[in-house]
């Protein structure tokens, strides 16, 4: 599962982190690590 295939309240944790270069540091640098949970809190009004 990905994490856009979360409903809101869903948890999930992160096995492992897509992406290269700039976007993967990024995302690393916001916390989303490896064996985090992760909780969708609401989907954003554009998706």
């Amino acid at each position: 599962m990905t994490m856009d295939q979360l409903k809101p309240g869903q948890s999930a944790y992160i096995l492992s982190i897509g992406g290269s270069g700039a976007l993967r540091h990024h995302l690393l640098d916001m916390g989303l690590t490896p064996k985090t949970e992760v909780t969708l809190q609401k989907i954003a009004p554009m998706g």
